[in-house]
């Protein structure tokens, strides 16, 4: 029973920033802001039906969060690309951290089993990548640290058949990328 439904007082109102500074011919700097106010903005019913033909009529609240949108989320980006060369290509180093807030993962009184659970909340959390590298005219090298403090956050939750299950943010990761142009 696990799907999607479209309720037609769904609303959500935000605003989302992006901003990108060159600081100087070495650094630049990313940021980005959203704010989402994601809810239920009239009361109205959600009327499912199963297999058998029965009827499930679930009242459904004004400003009732919606699923797995965060009200709040932020990222920023810093990159270094110092003058000179190295190996006869232009070296590199970036930083990028995120936010993302906290979440519900269903509305009140609907999970993947009909009148289930009340809601479920998912914690804020944050992240960061680095990776530092090299790039010629035709290829490009690197190393990268993805999520650095090896946060576990969860980002999706899920009850279906009655079995939570929790999808978390992938664990810290090393590696070494290649690329090149033909």
């Amino acid at each position: 029973q696990l799907g999607y439904v479209n309720l037609p007082t769904a609303e959500i109102p935000g605003v989302e920033l992006e901003l990108t500074l060159v600081a100087s011919d070495a650094w630049q700097f990313d940021a980005s802001l959203g704010w989402n106010d994601a809810e239920i903005s009239e009361a109205t019913e959600l009327r499912l039906e199963n297999d058998d033909g029965d009827v499930f009529v679930t009242p459904v609240e004004k400003g009732a969060r919606l699923p797995l949108t965060p009200d709040l989320s932020a990222s920023l980006g810093m990159e270094w690309r110092p003058r000179g060369q190295l190996l006869n290509s232009q070296p590199f180093a970036r930083l990028d951290l995120a936010y993302v807030g906290e979440v519900v993962t269903n509305l009140e009184g609907f999970e993947s089993v009909i009148g289930q659970a009340g809601v479920t909340t998912q914690d804020a959390y944050e992240t960061g990548d680095i990776r530092f590298g090299l790039e010629g005219e035709h290829w490009s090298g690197s190393f990268f640290v993805r999520n650095i403090w090896d946060e576990r956050a969860v980002t999706f939750r899920s009850n279906r058949w009655a079995e939570p299950r929790l999808s978390i943010l992938q664990p810290r990761t090393y590696g070494l990328q290649f690329r090149y142009a033909f």
